[in-house]
């Protein structure tokens, strides 16, 4: 069976888990903006092979962002890809 597509909410290590495969290609992340929270455990940062996707200059004013009318919290939607790397095969 084929999967295109398979989603990961987290927790920290859950989501560094899953960034780790080789297979996960591309990641679609949710950024919020929420003032006086703690928080205990984060999205791990993206190492060097992760480059985010703008296909042109355009796509930069088509991000998804705004604030979520119901809580007030400003949000940032943006897609992060994996570079393809260069098999060194000796």
């Amino acid at each position: 069976m084929k999967v295109n597509s398979t989603f990961v909410i987290g927790g920290e290590e859950i989501y560094r888990q899953a960034i780790d495969e080789e297979y996960v290609t591309r990641i679609i992340l949710t950024k919020l903006y929420i003032d006086n929270l703690q928080f205990d455990a984060y999205f791990p940062r993206l190492g060097s092979e992760w480059s985010r996707v703008i296909t042109s200059e355009s796509d930069k004013n088509k991000e998804i962002k705004g604030i979520d009318p119901e809580s007030g919290i400003y949000f940032e939607i943006s897609k992060y890809e994996r570079l393809k790397l260069e098999n060194n095969n000796h």
